[in-house]
This record gives structure tokens, C-alpha cells and sequence, in this order.
């Protein structure tokens, strides 16, 4: 957790770092038309108004951040976390017609099983049961394959893995006994007893085998038994619905995905992987003795319990003397078991009561706070807060109360408690049972306040709602006709700051000249006068992203007087040139959203930024001789507010 943690600042940091030297970079004018707000600065701000907004209300904040003491309290009184070792129960799914084994035992990655876990397993079939092994000889990485040699022509070939199952297995699993070929079941067991080996048909051609050939199988003498069927073999699924074959272990994600079977978060995962099989044309099966002789390792261990057993009795049996996950059949389908580490909570249904009057008191508290703070809000809006700004304001305020809330209801609990404990040394009282564990504290304190926070969503909504009643939430982009777009900007702009708007948006389109970076390309930026009303314009040809969907327009912002003597309007006209209606439609939303901004952030510039831009605007227009004028009668006038 500590190197996350510090790992996370040192990232944060370091990005922070380099947005700010890739500004650096880029000039003083990039900085000016990329310029955030601090999301931490704006929290700490939200923060500390509604701890002021406590303060002076200091009876209800007392009232209610008891209520929250209180209710940690309780919960660390009369719940507890607690953890103990126990057989967890995963549901799988329904059970395979075809599988017949009852309990089925493997390794999460597949890998070798000790003998001994054959030891631990017998016994728990019950009387007529079974306990049937499966033994491999697979290839693993780096090794060859196995080969399959025919003594008499000197022929050879190669097989990839031997599968060994035992005879009793194959006696009780009908579609096991039928992917080893057409022979009749009695051959079969007497193969598998002894050393006979059913071979794929396409070794078995190539070779030129008969029954009964002698072979040689890496190294060791046996008899050709029979032709597998492939097809049968390779549907054949265990009892956790994964095949039967044999785990390619030359596959990559077949090695070292595991370390510890007891590890809960990485045995989900792995067992619900599927990992690569070895093709049935390049597998050989033998008995379980054989292939056992030869070299091969335990990888499965299948159980058939007696018709006086439960399978899922003895599989949770066995999963709990195995580290490692056991597959069971039940009545509803197949179940998943693990003996591991379980956390349950005791006394969470009597804590139902608590939580719930808590949480209304505090919802109650919360949303009378507005009627109040009425004044407060529109005070709020009326500076320039967002509806979700007041609001937040609110959510943080239950967020102080929950925090100061939930740590002095742990100190109460512990000041009860030590109390208690004297009592109890002195005969007075019985002592107090309070878990003060970590893991029960942090789930006091977590309870706690997401009951206050729940309780503060809707009293914030209303918060919000109430900064702007009967106004739309959100701007909306007016419908296009055809394929041109007419739109009154959501902003309006004093007629004598307008001069420097069309520059500083004019150096915000030259900055895009580039059609793989932002939220469009611009090119052939132009600042002029109309010639005939006189209107200051701005005109470019726009790309807008995503640039692949080839949306072009051509884009025109105009200053048009309005209705307020000295201030004016912001007139937006767009020409479809390419792309479909649709895409561009989509795309001039979040361009319009980007020139919104922009007009934000030219209301935080500083008042030279805004003459140096409102100067150059008259340079390009050849007016630059009126400016000192123009400037010397705005300083002797009270300059036109910008309204929004």
C-alpha cells in the first residue's frame, strides 16, 4: 500500500512537472489559451466554505456531528468483522451429460501433483466408490517430443504428450471409453491394464500399425491397442468444463502463473482461464501405470463417490485437507471449492436500524440547510458558481461531517471502553466487547460515511437546482439547417474589449495549423471589417477531429452590436464543405465547447494582455493610429461590464 501510495505521488508529480515545462516550450501565448483550473484547489476551496458555513451555525453542526459520532459508535459496539479459515464456494455452472466423475482435483496452472495427494483423497469416495488418476506425459518448453517408433520398418514419428488413464475409469466414464476407438470395452481395459497405447489414426497410418504391433514408446516397449478417436476426445470436457486433454506446457501462459493455490483473487483467475490443449492427432493414451513408468507426473485426480455419498459433502471434505481447488457436482450444477480465508460480519442486520435513522437525520438536516441557505446560494450563482458547484458545497460539508464524525466516534468508542475496563476491574460492571481491530475500525469508519454521503445526494441536488430555477442546466447547440449552421455565442462581449477577443481567438486558431493535434485544424485565418456594416469578423477553414471522418467547414465569428448600448454580440456562422451531416454535427459540439472556453479564459487575463491583443487587432486592420486614441477616451469612461 506505502509503495503505491508513494508511487502515485512521485507519477503526479512528475506529469505535473513536465505539462509544465512542455509549456514552457511552448511560449507564453499556448499558456494563455491552455490555462486549468486546479481540481485540488477548487476541492480545498469547497472544503473550507462549507467548514465556514459550520462555523456559523455552530447548534445544528453540534447536533449533527454528534448524530454521526453516535452512529460510529454504535457500529463498533455492536458489529465486528471477523475472519477465519473455511471453505469458500464458488458456483460454476450446470453440469456436463457426458462427465461422470463427481468430484474433480487439479492445480490451478496445471502443474504436477505430488502421489501423496492420492493418499489423502482415498477414503473419502466411500464404500464402491472410486479415486481415479490421470497421469501425463507432456511436453514442456525447451524439451523435444516423445517418439513412436516401429521396431520392425525402422519407421519413427513424434507425439507431443501420453495421456494415462486408469482401467477402472474408463469402466465407469461410458464417453471416456469411446474416444479410445471402435474396440470392444473388454480390450480396452485389458490395454490400459498392461502395456498397450491407442495412437491417433495418422500415426497409425504412417507407421503401417496392426493391433497388437510392438512399438516403441520414448523408449519403452508396448503394444499398438488401437486407433483414438479424435473427434470424441477432443469434445470430452472434465467436471470444471474445461477438456480432458493434456495443457500444452510449451505455451507461455502455461508457466509460472501461480505461486500459492491459497491466493483467492489470483485462484479466480486462474481457474477460470483456458489454457492451450495438445491436439488430439498428436496425443497418445495409455494406462495410468505405464504412463507412470515412463516418466509421466499426476496432473488430475477425478473421484467417484458411492451411491451412499453426497458429492458435494465430500468434496467441501476434501477441499479442506488440499491446498489447492476442488470442483464438486451438486444438485444445481458444479461448484468451485477452496479452503481459505473467510471475513464474514456479525451483527450487520442489528446495525439496520441505526444506520437508517442516522442517515434520515442527517438527510433531514441537509436538506432544511437549503431553505435557509437560500440567500446564500443565489449569492453563490450569482459569482459565477455552476449549478454542480453549489452543490458539491453541500456534498462537501457532509464530507467534513462524516470524517469528523467517524474518527471522534472511534476515540469515543475507546474512551468507553478503557472506562469500562476500569469498572470491570472493579466489579462494577462486566467488560465491554469492542473489536477495535484495523480492519473493524476501517469498516466503522467506512459505513459511516457512506451513510452521511448517500444522505447528502439528493439535499445537494436540490442545492443545485435551486442556483438556477426555471434556466436550462447545460447550453445547447442550436439544430443546423442543411448544411450550414447559425448560432448567438452563450457569451457576450463589451464592444471596446471585442477589438482583442478576434486576436486572441485568431492566435488560438493559428496554434492549430496541425490536423493530428486538438479538437480541430485551421487554416487560412483571417481578421477583417465587413464592408458594408462595418462588423469585425473572424474566418478560417476548419478540419474538425476525429480527422479521419474528412469534416470540413467554413467558419466565420462576427461581432454584432446588440441590444445594450456598448456591448455586443457574437454572431457564429459554419458551411458544411465535406463530411456527413451527422459527423459534423457531433464534431461542432466539442469544437464549440473548445471556443467556449476560450472565451472564459479570455476573462482571466490580466489588462495589458487584453490592450496588447486589442492593439495588434488594430495593426492588422490598419487602425492602429485610433488606438492611443480610443484608449485615452475608455480610460476617462467607466468601462461596459461583459455579461454572460
Amino acid at each position: 500500500f506505502a509503495i503505491i501510495l508513494l508511487s502515485s505521488l512521485v507519477i503526479y508529480i512528475v506529469i505535473r512537472k513536465f505539462k509544465t515545462e512542455l509549456t514552457e516550450m511552448q511560449g507564453r501565448s499556448s499558456r494563455m489559451h491552455n490555462a486549468q483550473v486546479s481540481r485540488m484547489g477548487t476541492l480545498l476551496a469547497a472544503v473550507n466554505m462549507g467548514m465556514s458555513t459550520m462555523r456559523r451555525r455552530p447548534l445544528r453542526t453540534a447536533l449533527t456531528a454528534i448524530t454521526v459520532v453516535i452512529l460510529t459508535f454504535t457500529i463498533l459496539c455492536f458489529a465486528s468483522l471477523s475472519s477465519g479459515l473455511g471453505v469458500r464456494t464458488v458456483y460454476i455452472g450446470p453440469a456436463d451429460e457426458q462427465v461422470v466423475p463427481d468430484v474433480f482435483i487439479r492445480r490451478l496452472d496445471y502443474s504436477e501433483m505430488q502421489p501423496d495427494v492420492y493418499d489423502v483423497v482415498a477414503g473419502f469416495e466411500g464404500e464402491g466408490g472410486l479415486v481415479a488418476e490421470q497421469w501425463w506425459l507432456a511436453r514442456k518448453k525447451n524439451r523435444p517430443p516423445f517418439s513412436v517408433a516401429h521396431p520392425t520398418t525402422g519407421a519413427a514419428l513424434f507425439v507431443d504428450g501420453v495421456m494415462g488413464v486408469s482401467p477402472a475409469e474408463v469402466e465407469r466414464w461410458r464417453a471416456l471409453a469411446t474416444s479410445l476407438g471402435d474396440a470392444s470395452q473388454q480390450d480396452k481395459l485389458n490395454a490400459l491394464a498392461g502395456d498397450g497405447v491407442f495412437l491417433p489414426a495418422i500415426i497409425q497410418e504412417e507407421l503401417k500399425l496392426k493391433k497388437g504391433d510392438t512399438l516403441l514408446l520414448h523408449g519403452h516397449r508396448v503394444k499398438f491397442a488401437g486407433v483414438i478417436n479424435a473427434n470424441a476426445l477432443q469434445r470430452l470436457n472434465q467436471l470444471d468444463s474445461r477438456p480432458v486433454l493434456p495443457v500444452d506446457f510449451t505455451d507461455a501462459t502455461a508457466q509460472g502463473e501461480i505461486q500459492q493455490d491459497d491466493d483467492t483473487a489470483a485462484a479466480d483467475e486462474m481457474a477460470q482461464r483456458d489454457f492451450v490443449r495438445l491436439s488430439p492427432n498428436q496425443v497418445a493414451v495409455a494406462g495410468a501405470e505405464l504412463v507412470r513408468k515412463i516418466g509421466g507426473e499426476m496432473h488430475v485426480v477425478n473421484v467417484y463417490a458411492a451411491s451412499n455419498v453426497e458429492a458435494e459433502e465430500a468434496g467441501r471434505a476434501i477441499a479442506e485437507v488440499l491446498p489447492m481447488p476442488v470442483w464438486a457436482r451438486t444438485s444445481e450444477g458444479v461448484d468451485r471449492m477452496i479452503f481459505t480465508t473467510l471475513t464474514e460480519v456479525s451483527g450487520g442486520l442489528e446495525l439496520a436500524v441505526p444506520i437508517v435513522l442516522g442517515g434520515l437525520i442527517i438527510f433531514g438536516t441537509m436538506l432544511g440547510s437549503i431553505t435557509d441557505r437560500e440567500k446564500e446560494i443565489y449569492t453563490f450563482s450569482a459569482l459565477g458558481l455552476a449549478p454542480a458547484h453549489v452543490g458539491f458545497l453541500f456534498f462537501a460539508e457532509a464530507a467534513v461531517y462524516a470524517v469528523v464524525g467517524g474518527l471522534a466516534g472511534q476515540l469515543l468508542a475507546q474512551a468507553v471502553a478503557l472506562a469500562a475496563g476500569k469498572l470491570a476491574e472493579m466489579g462494577v460492571i462486566r467488560p465491554a466487547a469492542i473489536n477495535f481491530s484495523s480492519t473493524n475500525a476501517m469498516f466503522a469508519l467506512g459505513v459511516t460515511m457512506a451513510t452521511v454521503l448517500i444522505s447528502a445526494v439528493y439535499p445537494a441536488l436540490r442545492a443545485s437546482k435551486s442556483a438556477n430555477p426555471g434556466v436550462q442546466r447545460s447550453w445547447r447547440m442550436p439544430p443546423a439547417e442543411g448544411d450550414d449552421l447559425n448560432m448567438v455565442f452563450p457569451f457576450t462581449v463589451s464592444a471596446y474589449d471585442i477589438t482583442g477577443v478576434i486576436s486572441f481567438l485568431a492566435e488560438h486558431f493559428g496554434q492549430h495549423d496541425d490536423a493530428g493535434l486538438g479538437v480541430f485544424a485551421a487554416s487560412d485565418v483571417q481578421v477583417g471589417r465587413d464592408p458594408e456594416s462595418g462588423y469585425l469578423y473572424l474566418s478560417a477553414k476548419l478540419a474538425l477531429a476525429p480527422f479521419d471522418l474528412g469534416v470540413t467547414q467554413q467558419f466565420r465569428l462576427t461581432a454584432v452590436p446588440s441590444e445594450i448600448p456598448g456591448v455586443d454580440e457574437v454572431m457564429i456562422h459554419a458551411h458544411r464543405t465535406s463530411g456527413t451531416s451527422g459527423d459534423w454535427q457531433r464534431s461542432n459540439r466539442t469544437f464549440i465547447q473548445d471556443l467556449r472556453k476560450q472565451f472564459l479564459l479570455w476573462r482571466t487575463l490580466s489588462a495589458e494582455a487584453i490592450e496588447s491583443y486589442r492593439i495588434h487587432t488594430l495593426q492588422t486592420l490598419g487602425e492602429a493610429d485610433s488606438a492611443a486614441t480610443s484608449s485615452e477616451d475608455f480610460a476617462n469612461t467607466d468601462s461596459p461590464s461583459d455579461t454572460q
